[in-house]
């Protein structure tokens, strides 16, 4: 009789244990569904170097906070808003790690004044070329004609904190105003992240994108209107890209095999705009600086003047240089954004004087008064 009992409960464990056996399968198949992080020491987010060498005593006692946060989040943690303390030589590294955005962009221009809107500064520039493209597709935002800058704006937006009491400014963020009237409507619209918090003397850099329902020849044709609200209130603002901004910057010659403008091509399709609504002239004259030095020779100046009106219009120069050439002139190519029209621009100086000329041909009379005073206002 004991062996029969034995025999029983040793059937009873022999059964148990294969349960127990097919639990664990069960439960290994289901956590090979839904892989589970081991938990490593993760990656802090490295601060700017010149943060880094004053802050080494605060970061270090706030790592095991930070650690404590992030552990089993590791490849899923995005970092924060650039925000960068004013006059700090963090500036320049963030603006180095955008590549060629220097080149690749228009002037800052302020839309947001700091002493109307409760201590809040707001410049905007617009993107160009191969960094407008990367940016734009970062948003969510691709088009065909990306690379010609037809109908897509892409915006970079510099948050300031100036406020004269040095307190922080909270929850800033940027609403596309609904009831905008404008020609040519956006189709998609990309706004950036609400800010938190920015500390006094703190700038925040951020990307704005704007697709628009078709291109236009005609100024101020492309806008829209947005609202910028923070604690301090609630300014408005008008994102509004002038038409040498849109213009397309390819410099080629289309037909059987696409190939770049030559330089003679391009003094025969300027010799051939002779009338009077396809060809307009501006005289400039360069004044030294008292502080500059000046032997007699404009060279530096002429060199300032092809850096501002490159600037001040999307154009791209015959031999992809923005240089002068031997004969002390600089020619310039762009087309129109809906129609295609070339744009020619030749720009002329005499190193010993510092006169010269800006000459703009186009068969568009409207968008050759436009892209002249553009140039002309750049350099004078």
């Amino acid at each position: 009789d004991d062996s029969s009992f034995s025999s029983s409960d040793d059937d009873e464990s022999s059964s148990s244990s294969e349960e127990e056996s097919e639990n664990e399968n069960n439960n290994e198949g289901i956590g090979s569904l839904i892989p589970i992080p081991i938990s490593q020491p993760p990656s802090l987010i490295p601060l700017p170097s010149a943060t880094a060498s004053t802050n080494s005593k605060s970061s270090s006692t706030n790592t095991t906070g930070v650690e404590s946060l992030t552990s089993g989040f590791e490849g899923l943690v995005m970092a924060p808003l650039a925000i960068i303390p004013k006059h700090s030589a963090t500036i320049a590294t963030a603006e180095e790690e955008e590549g060629d955005i220097e080149t690749n962009s228009s002037e800052w221009k302020t839309l947001v004044r700091h002493d109307l809107s409760g201590g809040l500064k707001l410049d905007v520039r617009f993107l160009r070329g191969v960094v407008k493209e990367r940016k734009a597709k970062e948003c969510g935002i691709v088009d065909p004609t990306m690379s010609g800058g037809n109908v897509v704006v892409c915006v970079q937006i510099r948050i300031e904190n100036r406020r004269s009491d040095k307190r922080v400014i909270r929850r800033i963020r940027i609403y596309q105003n609904s009831n905008t009237k404008t020609t040519i409507p956006t189709t998609r619209t990309s706004l950036p992240n609400e800010i938190e918090l920015l500390q006094h003397s703190q700038i925040s850099y951020s990307i704005l994108t704007l697709q628009f329902a078709s291109p236009s020849d005609r100024e101020d044709a492309i806008s829209a209107r947005f609202d910028v609200k923070s604690d301090r209130g609630s300014t408005s603002m008008t994102i509004r890209p002038p038409l040498g901004e849109m213009l397309s910057s390819w410099n080629v010659i289309g037909g059987s095999s696409s190939r770049r403008m030559e330089d003679g091509e391009f003094d025969m399709a300027v010799g051939r705009l002779q009338g009077i609504h396809q060809r307009s002239t501006a005289s400039f004259s360069l004044v030294p600086d008292d502080d500059d030095g000046n032997d007699g020779s404009f060279e530096n100046l002429m060199d300032d003047t092809l850096a501002k009106i490159s600037k001040a219009a999307n154009l791209n120069p015959i031999g992809n240089q923005m240089v002068w050439n031997t004969e002390n002139q600089c020619k310039l190519i762009g087309r129109l954004p809906a129609s295609g029209t070339q744009v020619l621009i030749l720009v002329k100086c005499n190193p010993k004087t510092g006169v010269g000329e800006i000459i703009v041909c186009c068969d568009n009379t409207m968008a050759l008064n436009t892209i002249m005073e553009l140039l002309k206002g750049s350099v004078v």
